[in-house]
């Protein structure tokens, strides 16, 4: 530390965030799962001209949401379609970051009729 600098600096701490590489508009999804266990499928390489690669799924609704997270449209996590245990779930009113992750397609299923979500991404 410089002597000339107050006390309270030596406590200070910095972090640079870096810009993700995906810059641009976002594509929100402000959507309701009609009937549990009827996924909404959102075609995120189709709406945004390339693969997202940052933003969030809010879970608004009551019932717990489940999400299936595909980097080529196809292939999902936990396989949506055999209903397998390895979705990501999200409970009433929290929010999962989808940074860093290449997604192409998002499906969205939930506990309970009329679940309503928000997903946000670029």
């Amino acid at each position: 530390m410089s002597p000339g600098l107050p006390k309270w600096t030596r406590g200070v701490s910095v972090t640079v965030l870096f810009p993700s590489e995906y810059v641009g508009r976002p594509k929100v999804y402000d959507e309701t799962v009609a009937e549990a266990g009827t996924p909404n499928t959102h075609d995120v390489n189709t709406d945004l001209g390339r693969n997202g690669g940052d933003g969030y799924v809010f879970n608004i609704g009551d019932g717990d949401l489940y999400v299936y997270i595909s980097d080529d449209g196809t292939n999902f996590n936990g396989g949506v379609e055999e209903g397998s245990d390895e979705k990501i779930t999200i409970l009433k009113h929290q929010t999962f970051g989808l940074s860093g992750l290449n997604i192409d397609t998002i499906k969205v299923d939930a506990s309970e009729d009329g679940t309503a979500y928000r997903v946000v991404v670029v």
